[in-house]
């Protein structure tokens, strides 16, 4: 039997699909991305800045790579978004440590294409939010993060930089930022 499940995207809806830094990891209470972004669009409602009722809602799971996400892409069309935001990280496809980290690159750019690939054969808006900084980047590390984030500009996507204004220019996170 087919139990398909079909309905309208919400045109207001923005889903979040990445993996554990999109879930929140690290950040305290409420003070993740997604709960940020889903504040500050209720707020500018409010304040009639927006005539929109955006909300977010995600689908991202902590601790799965890449590979995970595009098998995982389903949950997606099941959350009925308009707006996709994509949030992998390269952490958790393995670079860190790894003595081949341009592969877990090129893996990480691979998988992303096909992701937005995805998000634009269903209608939908892809916005890609790059890698960030970790506290035990080294420097090839670092040169792949930023050569990722180079690419994903480069693309004909929506892309958000959270490596730049986080970063304290060796891949580490700026100490006052940590955890905030």
């Amino acid at each position: 039997a087919n139990f398909a499940i079909t309905a309208d995207t919400d045109p207001e809806r923005i889903t979040v699909f990445g993996t554990t830094l999109a879930t929140g990891s690290g950040a305290t209470a409420d003070n993740g991305y997604i709960s940020l972004i889903g504040k500050q669009l209720s707020q500018r409602k409010e304040e009639g800045k927006s005539e929109h009722n955006f909300y977010t809602s995600s689908v991202s799971i902590a601790n799965t790579t890449s590979t995970d996400m595009v098998k995982n892409y389903g949950t997606v069309t099941a959350d009925h978004a308009k707006y996709v935001i994509v949030a992998p990280n390269l952490v958790d496809d393995g670079i860190a440590g790894n003595s081949s980290p341009n592969i877990s690159a090129a893996v990480l750019t691979a998988n992303l294409q096909k992701i937005i690939n995805n998000i634009r054969a269903e209608g939908r808006v892809p916005v890609v939010v790059n890698n960030t900084p970790y506290g035990d980047m080294v420097s090839e590390e670092y040169k792949q993060v930023k050569n990722v984030n180079n690419a994903i500009q480069g693309w004909d996507v929506l892309s958000v930089n959270a490596l730049g204004a986080v970063d304290n220019a060796s891949g580490q996170w700026c100490p006052s930022l940590y955890n905030n």
